[in-house]
Formats: C-alpha cells, sequence, structure tokens
C-alpha cells in the first residue's frame, strides 16, 4: 500500500514542485561549498598555527637588550634585564620543554626598500618551510615573495645593510630555505619575512640597526623582542609578560575559522540568503500542490487508505528526497571547492592549504539537516494541508476529475 500512494504521489506533483525541487538542490550545493570552504579555511588556519606555534595555551612577550640597557632608553617598558630574561626562559622551559620561542628583529635587505621583520625560531617546525630545511649559524630561510623579487632561491645568498660599526659582523646569508605563506589575509600568521637562527639573532639585530642605540660604555646594543608560546602552568616569573586580551590570558590563536576575507563573507551570506529563498519558493510551491495533494488524498481516502498510511507516505517521500538532495547537493558543493582548492595549490603549492578538501562530521549533519527541512517544506506542508480537508471535500475532490472527463466524453 504505501509504494502504491508514493508511486501515485509522485504522479500528482506537477512543474511548481520540480522547480521547487531545483532550488532546493541548488539550495543545499551553495550550502555545502560554504561549508566546506570553512573547513578548509579552518585547516590551513590550523597549519599556520602549529608552524609559528601559535596554537599552544599561553604567550609571553619581552624585550630585551643584546648589550646591556641603552642610554635613552634604558630598562623596564616591557624590557627585562638579562638576569630576568634568563629565568623567565628556564621557568617557561621548566613548566613545558615544548616551549616555542622566537627573537624579532628588522633589518634592511639588499636590494629591496624598507625593513623587515625577521624571526629567530627555536624550533622551527618543518611544516613552515615549502622547501628546504632550517638554517643554522649564518644561514637563512626567506619569503617565496623575497625569493622572487631578489631572484634567488635555495643556495643562493641574501646580504643585510649595515647602518651600525660592528667588527667581525658578517651581513651575508646562505639561503637553506623557502618559507610557506597564507593564501589570504584571512589567515593570521605572522612568522615574518625570514628566519635566521638564535645564534645569529643579537649580532644581526646590531649590526643592522634594529632598535639599536649605545649603552652607558658607549658600545651599540639593540632591543630583541622575545616571545613564547607554550602549554601548562604559568611561572611567576612569566606573569608581568602575559599577553592580555581585555585583561585575560592571550589563550594562544585559536584553531577555529576567522571570517575576514571579502570572499568568505560573501560565500556565507549568498548561502544563507539563497536558503531562505528556497525556503520561500518551496512554500510557495508546496500551496500551489494543496489541490493536486488533496485531490490524491481525497481519492487513496476513498480507495480505503488509512491518515496514518497518508502520512507514513508523505514523510518518506521527504525523506527520500531530502537524502537524495543531501549527497548529490553535498557531493556537488565538495566537488567545486576541491577543484578551486587543486587550482590554487597547483599555482601556489607554498601555502598552509590542504591538500584535499575536507568535510567534517558537522558539515555533513548540516548538509542533511538542511536538505531535509527544504525537502519537507516541499513535501509534508501540502501534504498535511490536504490532509486536513472535511470528508465531503475530500469526496469532491477524489471525483472531481472523473467528472471532468465525462463531461467531456460526453460533449457534442
Amino acid at each position: 500500500m504505501i509504494r502504491t500512494l508514493l508511486r501515485e504521489l509522485r504522479r500528482s506533483q506537477g512543474f511548481p514542485a520540480r522547480g521547487a525541487l531545483v532550488l532546493v538542490l541548488f539550495a543545499v550545493e551553495l550550502a555545502s561549498f560554504t561549508m566546506v570552504s570553512v573547513s578548509t579555511r579552518a585547516a590551513e588556519q590550523s597549519r599556520a598555527d602549529h608552524a609559528q606555534g601559535t596554537d599552544r595555551e599561553h604567550m609571553a612577550f619581552v624585550g630585551a637588550w643584546t648589550n646591556g640597557p641603552g642610554v635613552e632608553r634604558g630598562s623596564g617598558n616591557g624590557i627585562a634585564e638579562p638576569e630576568a630574561l634568563a629565568k623567565l626562559s628556564a621557568d617557561i622551559h621548566t613548566a613545558d620543554p615544548r616551549v616555542f620561542a622566537w627573537e624579532q628583529f628588522y633589518p634592511s635587505i639588499v636590494g629591496l626598500r624598507g625593513r623587515y621583520m625577521f624571526n629567530a625560531v627555536d624550533p622551527l617546525s618543518p611544516l613552515a618551510l615549502a622547501e628546504g630545511r632550517a638554517p643554522d649559524q649564518g644561514e637563512v630561510a626567506i619569503s617565496r615573495q623575497i625569493a622572487t623579487e631578489l631572484g634567488i632561491g635555495v643556495g643562493d645568498e641574501l646580504s643585510l645593510t649595515a647602518e651600525r660599526d660592528v667588527p667581525g659582523a658578517d651581513l651575508t646569508l646562505t639561503v637553506t630555505g623557502i618559507l610557506r605563506e597564507p593564501s589570504s589575509d584571512a589567515v593570521e600568521y605572522n612568522m615574518g619575512s625570514a628566519v635566521v637562527s638564535l645564534e645569529d639573532a643579537g649580532a644581526l639585530a646590531v649590526s643592522t640597526g634594529s632598535f639599536a642605540e649605545l649603552n652607558a660604555d658607549g658600545a651599540v646594543t639593540a632591543v630583541l623582542f622575545r616571545v613564547f608560546w607554550w602549554d601548562g602552568s604559568v611561572p611567576a616569573s612569566a606573569a608581568p609578560y602575559i599577553a592580555s586580551d581585555e585583561g585575560g590570558d592571550f589563550g594562544g590563536a585559536p584553531s577555529g575559522y576567522r571570517i575576514k576575507g571579502a570572499e568568505e563573507v560573501l560565500t556565507t551570506s549568498l548561502a544563507v540568503l539563497f536558503a531562505v529563498a528556497t525556503l520561500v519558493a518551496a512554500g510557495l510551491a508546496a500551496r500551489n500542490q494543496v489541490q493536486s495533494r488533496s485531490r490524491w488524498v481525497g481519492t487513496v481516502r476513498e480507495l480505503g487508505a488509512k491518515r496514518r498510511q497518508v502520512a507514513a507516505a508523505a514523510l518518506i517521500e521527504a525523506s527520500i528526497t531530502g537524502g537524495a538532495v543531501a549527497v548529490l547537493g553535498g557531493v556537488m558543493g565538495w566537488a567545486t571547492n576541491a577543484v578551486l582548492l587543486a587550482h590554487t595549490n597547483t599555482n601556489t603549492p607554498a601555502t598552509f592549504l590542504p591538500s584535499t578538501a575536507p568535510y567534517p562530521a558537522w558539515a555533513l549533519g548540516a548538509t542533511l539537516l538542511l536538505s531535509l527541512l527544504l525537502a519537507a517544506a516541499l513535501s509534508l506542508v501540502p501534504a498535511y494541508w490536504a490532509a486536513r480537508a472535511l470528508p465531503g471535500e475530500r469526496s469532491s475532490e477524489a471525483l472531481e476529475p472523473a467528472e471532468r472527463i465525462a463531461t467531456t466524453e460526453g460533449a457534442p
């Protein structure tokens, strides 16, 4: 009986219902594409967070002089004494031996204009490198942008501009690697333009004049900004330097999706608007089906079908339609994202994008839920309205097609 009801229910649907079904499919495809894009960006952000160490629980930021306090600024204002910095580093390493630390300075590069952010990182994650290896003393890993602008690569040399006369300073570094870069500004990443070894950071900062001045003895000294990322407890020595956000612990950089780029905002907005428009269109199509559904309900009820069988047929139809739309729309949305991702990875391989587009469980569940919701608006609503017809109305709906046929056949 249920199979027969489903077959006749399908036959009773007209063009508006089929058109609404196409809209439902496109709405699910766009929603699926948006969720896969969100998951892809989240995966890229997670990889970028791990590469720069910002997936840890705590972050401390402190400045320190390379050769004693400068005469002009001296200590204070976030600048620690050497003994305090040494104790801070030891305490944090005790709390988490896997601490991620870097020192920042800002030199000028021969052949380029302006200053660039350099980091001395310990340890440098292999994920941060698109090619080559981490630098040792006298070496450097550079961004692809710098490599392109200077026309250099792994094995070539990079020279920094000397702004302070420091005896024995070697400002020519051998390039050992090319750094990865985010695919867009929507990804938060701050590794800088180049990475050097910790052993070189102090001498390079002093020689290139990065926040450099003279100390009390007339020697050149410079400020290095050191950042620690770690998990676990917060030592008392680190408390004054914990980065805060509205008075609380900075808490690391969450590996979630951040809607920052215009393309993500536009895609998400379109998906929401299209889903709402599809619900409205499906509702209008459902109202247009009430008459045909009423005839179907009236006919099958007069032929002995029970109310629960009619409801079961409508429910099964909505479930089958929703499931089919979820599978087809989900696959189409994922495939579209996968093609775009493959194109991006082919043209800009040195990013943190994953090799394949992810489709997490929450996105699958949301796709199925949206499909069932839209299918319900298309199937259950008219069936519910039609099933509420009065017995007399049901009989007239069931007999109306036969009366029309009789009239037509008896016409002269």
